[in-house]
């Protein structure tokens, strides 16, 4: 409908001022005004009508139907039996692990209800929970993960927070100090002696620290949590080992880099003095004690958020990332107390669930061809090993007299005279 402008100084406009002479006239000048009048009203009544509208509704576009998700859980019997590289992708970990994990987590009450709705199967809780810790970034977070089995995300949480209680139940059986007479700790002692000296024997294990990036700042405690630049000498005093060296058996110690405080019961390397060198003497400790360090056990031992390893740390913690990269960026949020604590469950878990691996595969040795930790360490892409030791050397306290006669039993052993 085409409508002309009218003019302000229209007489349709100024009815009021016009004669009327005879009620002929009257009514053909009311309808005239009404026929030029009518087509604004409606046009004000539609606006109205849809103002009206949109302020109801608050919408614009109609709301998209749920997103359509094709599980792929069923792959992972096919890549058990035809393609494991691709199961180990997925899950992080051999279908005989896989069920070796199930068989230890099953019988947990958590996977128990009376409710009308079903769990899913553990093996696919354990399915779901594995393939979210195993990944990196946006590939661990619900919304991917529940694309990936078929699910919502509110049940990628349910499967994740089953399977976290079910395994931090397990949490002694595989993260302990190793007895004295363990074959762990003989092995690693035989290890020593062959590498090093027979007098290096009673070392315990070998101490160093890793971080866990966020890939957010927390809501609290930000600027102390969301922080790459923790002093792993200052970590390690929030320790119960620092705390309580009883732990360590009598006449044990064990090894770390020079980061670490020097004491009778922790052997670090000699320090170079700043603006001078070691002696013949401290670089010969210093190298045999290199040599120790490298060893192929991965056991992880657990104490106050610091890890503890019976073997080559550095190796151990690329084994632990490469397997579980979701330690490589945490997407967890981090607003409150109770979300803090879950971040520290779910490091926990993976350390346990390694623990769980290395245990399993020797256990299984002569059925597999080879273990699974030199794959790990190749997932994790290059070490970031920070040891440095240079520095200061202090002298007089017990730490450095105990590693002066670490030194002369490692001179005394390999009969060298200096």
């Amino acid at each position: 409908m085409s409508i002309s402008p009218i003019s302000p100084m229209s007489p349709m406009l100024s009815l009021d001022s016009m004669s009327i002479d005879s009620n002929s006239n009257s009514t053909d000048t009311t309808s005239t005004a009404e026929a030029v009048v009518a087509p604004y009203t409606r046009l004000l009544s539609v606006i109205q009508a849809l103002h009206d509208e949109v302020k109801m509704t608050r919408i614009l576009e109609h709301q998209q139907g749920p997103m359509l998700k094709i599980s792929q859980l069923p792959l992972l019997q096919y890549f058990a039996e035809d393609r494991v590289s691709l199961f180990r992708k997925k899950v992080r970990v051999d279908p005989p692990i896989f069920d070796d994990i199930l068989d230890e987590i099953s019988d947990h009450a958590v996977f128990q209800n009376q409710s009308n709705n079903k769990q899913f199967p553990i093996s696919v809780q354990l399915a779901i929970f594995l393939n979210r810790v195993g990944h990196y970034g946006n590939a661990s977070s619900p919304d991917d993960v529940a694309q990936w089995a078929g699910v919502s995300m509110g049940t990628v949480m349910n499967c994740t927070n089953r399977v976290m209680a079910a395994l931090l139940a397990r949490h002694d059986a595989f993260i302990y100090i190793p007895g004295v007479h363990s074959n762990n700790m003989h092995q690693a002692q035989i290890f020593a002696e062959s590498r090093a000296c027979r007098g290096w024997r009673n070392r315990v294990f070998a101490a160093d620290g890793t971080t866990v990036n966020l890939y957010a700042r927390p809501g609290i405690f930000g600027d102390g949590f969301y922080d790459r630049n923790v002093h792993d000498t200052y970590a390690f005093h929030g320790t119960r080992m620092y705390q309580d060296p009883g732990l360590i058996p009598q006449h044990h110690w064990i090894w770390a880099d020079s980061a670490y405080p020097c004491e009778k019961w922790c052997a670090i390397p000699f320090k170079k003095p700043r603006g001078g060198r070691l002696t013949h003497r401290q670089n010969t400790y210093n190298r045999y004690l290199s040599k120790v360090r490298i060893c192929e056990f991965l056991h992880i031992y657990w104490f106050s958020e610091v890890l503890k390893i019976h073997v080559r740390v550095e190796h151990a913690f690329a084994a632990l990332k490469g397997r579980f990269q979701s330690l490589c960026e945490l997407r967890l949020k981090i607003n409150k107390e109770e979300d803090l604590h879950v971040a520290v469950y779910w490091i926990m878990c993976c350390m346990i669930l390694h623990n769980m691996i290395v245990h399993f595969e020797a256990r299984r040795k002569r059925t597999l061809n080879n273990g699974s930790m030199d794959w790990a360490i190749q997932e994790a892409g290059r070490l970031d090993d920070d040891d440095d030791d240079t520095g200061g050397e202090q002298g007089g306290t017990e730490g450095q007299q105990f590693r002066g006669l670490l030194v002369e039993r490692l001179l005394k052993q390999r009969g060298i005279h200096i």
